[in-house]
């Protein structure tokens, strides 16, 4: 069948659809069924050929189209989705449902717009239509009131869920517009329906007055040919990054990205930390590595590492490339750093780092070190008392010490990296890097997979 015939079997499949009584919505979920069969060709025009079939429809029926203006807009979800090419690509195959579940709690409306739902994944999208009021505490000094969603999963007695939640957008809620949560099961497929919950909390800035307001749960029912979406591939491939040696030993490709896992060898001297990759598929087209991910596997266990990338399963192709251009690392022996802070000298530093300054300001522990400006990351640490338990701290990068009046800025390639231990009894501290070096591959390392 060329795509002109698909495009008009499908379009004859709407118009014989009664109307009015949810017309538009049950045809949309057939037209997205009956592409959901056909992943492995690409869509007549993605979302065009969707507009297309609703323009004809409410030109040909005014049924329908009273029926249509009940319809949520998509070109929201699409805005929503562009920073996923993997999601976008779901978007564009009709792979979401759309739910429009809706609560009122006070003053403020929260609705759940659309789902992309697989195997491993749920992606929520939802907004904030009414905001809550806020009454300033001065009526002569008005301040603009923010605040977050922050999403949860309520689940079951006795469910053994290992899951994580993220949030695309870290910025302050506005009312009307798109937000995002993804939940990743770990241990677990997606179940068929779960409670998913938001609250309002007030960012990290003083006290505005939020008013108290219940948390909104949404039940949410997953359409089982979505949540069993998802192709396994048995691997064992042996490489070697930097003189480290590892095995790739799975491959997962779901809707909403791909995932590889590698085994590290008993006696290699450095946990890999990090990866800097892209996967190539055999017509050229490129997937990246998803803003913000690296290793997402478990902490206890660092021998193995899952990292993902920008999925290509609506085109899964029988070949590809994984190319790597960088690897981060921990060296196995690396001591901790140890800091006098009533002396200002540390011991142990990581590699190309110094204790510049010590001062104690405002009630606590300011610290400047000199790092690598290329390889900041490397400086990222935990700091730790004696029994290994972790401060609340916050790390910053400067060009000049913030607080020093000589506003010296740093060596060509090097950068401060300000920590700021909020307690200034404390008399000493130990740090942990996660990082202790970076391998830049030139060219990169390129590993054949077979994805038949």
């Amino acid at each position: 069948m060329n795509r002109n015939q698909e495009f008009l079997e499908l379009t004859r499949e709407i118009e014989t659809l009664q109307a009015p009584g949810g017309s538009v919505e049950r045809a949309m979920a057939q037209v997205r069924h009956a592409k959901r069969s056909k992943y492995v060709l690409r869509p007549l025009t993605g979302l065009a050929a969707v507009f297309a079939v609703f323009v004809m429809l409410i030109n040909v029926s005014p049924t329908v189209a009273q029926a249509c203006s009940k319809v949520p807009i998509l070109r929201d979800l699409a805005q929503a989705v562009r920073f996923s090419p993997s999601m976008n690509e779901a978007v564009e195959n009709n792979y979401y449902q759309p739910i429009g579940l809706e609560q009122t709690h006070g003053d403020t409306t929260v609705r759940v717009e659309y789902l992309i739902v697989d195997q491993k994944n749920v992606n929520v999208f939802y907004r904030v239509l009414s905001a809550p009021k806020i009454e300033p505490e001065d009526p002569d000094d008005p301040v603009e009131h923010s605040f977050l969603l922050s999403p949860e999963i309520r689940k079951p007695e006795g469910a053994d869920w290992e899951y994580s939640i993220s949030t695309r957008w870290c910025e302050t809620v506005v009312p009307g517009a798109m937000q995002y949560a993804s939940v990743q099961f770990r241990n677990t497929d997606v179940p068929s329906e779960l409670d998913f919950q938001l609250s309002l909390v007030e960012p990290e800035e003083p006290d505005r007055n939020l008013p108290e307001v219940e948390p909104f749960v949404f039940h949410l029912k997953f359409d089982p040919s979505d949540t069993a979406q998802g192709n396994h591939f048995e691997m064992d491939q042996a490489f070697a990054l930097d003189g480290q040696k590892f095995r790739l030993t799975g491959i997962d490709v779901y809707p909403t990205y791909l995932e590889f896992t590698l085994e590290s060898e008993a006696d290699n001297t450095a946990w890999l930390t990090g990866l800097d990759y892209e996967l190539v598929t055999e017509d050229g087209t490129r997937y990246a590595r998803p803003d913000g991910i690296s290793a997402v596997g478990n902490p206890d266990t660092p021998e193995f590492n899952t990292f993902r990338v920008d999925s290509p399963f609506f085109f899964l192709p029988t070949s590809a490339t994984l190319c790597i251009t960088e690897a981060e690392w921990k060296l196995k022996a690396q001591p901790k750093t140890h800091v006098d802070l009533k002396t200002g000298t540390a011991e142990n530093l990581p590699p190309e780092s110094e204790l510049v300054q010590v001062v104690r300001q405002d009630g606590a522990w300011k610290l400047a070190f000199l790092v690598s400006a290329e390889h900041p990351q490397c400086f990222d640490l935990r700091v730790m008392n004696a029994a290994d338990e972790e401060y609340g701290t916050d790390w910053d990068w400067w060009s000049i010490i913030p607080w020093d009046a000589s506003d010296t800025p740093a060596p060509e390639g090097k950068i401060y990296a300000i920590l700021t231990l909020n307690d200034d009894s404390v008399e000493e501290i130990w740090l942990e890097p996660f990082c202790t070096g970076v391998s830049q591959l030139t060219p990169p390392l390129e590993l054949p997979l077979d994805l038949r």
